[in-house]
């Protein structure tokens, strides 16, 4: 590729390696590969890097390796029951629904009344496997909790796979990889997005606009919204221009550090001239994870890989 690029009208000096996803991790992991760093000098990483446990997996049916095994943590499924009791009733002090007793009917009424953004996170993380119905009877659970649930088990989902493994993969990168890491949020939603509403910005939709679907396909997009998603497929492709041609992809756009973990949401405000900046990328649902995975026996081994 390298020795062709000039054919092309292209600077070998100057070669940008772009993946999404499995794309993704493979492109950063030739920063791993002694025998690839003289043949580019940037990468494009979009929703994905070698840190996700998914791209490690040997075998190619691994992406269902989580999902054959029964639970999102393996390692609950052999938990005994006096085990999974202990570790519900260390949830509910955590959350202070111990003080009047220790008694399913008290810790249910208690984690009922909590703020749903304290419950379905915490929930999600101490009680993925099935016993969660003997602390909470999902019958009882009112219709717009169930909503919150699903949406928090998504986000979980998105986290847990995707999201809490850039963020490891960035801090390491930032500090070790000569030159600087910029990091975005993208939460445009696509109105060519078949999937329900609920489902959010879902994995992979940013590739679209990458690539000027809107322009490409006009079609597939509402047509009320079709001059929206071309001004922010514009908006992608200028910024990933930039930053092939000069390593910076906009003055406004903060250089990543593990301190503060700045990103630049790249979402409908973009399309109105607004550049907001997130701290600390999902930085409490990550500890959170960690501490889940510590609590099933899983951060001992998972924090190999990432040191």
């Amino acid at each position: 590729m390298k020795k062709e690029t000039g054919s092309f009208g292209g600077d070998p000096s100057r070669v940008t390696l772009f993946g999404e996803s499995a794309g993704s991790a493979s492109a950063t992991a030739h920063l791993a590969a002694p025998d690839s760093y003289p043949f580019f000098n940037k990468i494009i990483a979009s929703v994905g890097s070698n840190f996700v446990s998914l791209a490690c997996r040997k075998s190619a049916n691994g992406g269902i390796y989580y999902f054959q095994s029964g639970t999102i943590m393996n390692s609950w499924a052999s938990r005994t029951p006096d085990t999974m009791y202990e570790l519900s009733i260390r949830l509910a002090k955590r959350l202070n629904c111990t003080t009047k007793g220790i008694d399913a009917a008290t810790i249910h009424t208690c984690l009922r009344a909590l703020p749903a953004s304290v419950i379905q996170v915490r929930i999600l993380v101490a009680f993925a496997g099935s016993r969660i119905k003997a602390l909470v009877p999902l019958d009882a659970i009112k219709k717009t909790f169930k909503e919150q649930l699903r949406d928090g088990i998504g986000r979980f989902l998105g986290d847990y796979f995707f999201t809490c493994s850039l963020i490891d993969f960035a801090d390491i990168i930032a500090d070790n990889v000569y030159g600087p890491v910029y990091m975005y949020y993208f939460t445009m939603r696509s109105t060519a997005n078949p999937w329900p509403k609920w489902m959010g910005v879902m994995h992979g939709y940013e590739i679209e606009y990458a690539f000027g679907q809107p322009f490409a396909r006009p079609s597939l997009y509402d047509k009320n919204y079709l001059e929206t998603e071309q001004r922010f497929s514009e908006y992608i492709l200028q910024l990933w221009t930039e930053f092939a041609n000069t390593g910076v992809p906009a003055s406004y756009w903060p250089k990543y550090n593990r301190i503060e973990r700045k990103a630049l949401v790249l979402g409908d405000e973009s399309t109105r001239g607004e550049h907001r900046i997130m701290v600390d990328v999902h930085g409490s649902y990550c500890r959170l994870i960690e501490e889940g995975k510590t609590v099933a026996g899983q951060g001992a081994v998972e924090k190999l890989i990432f040191t």
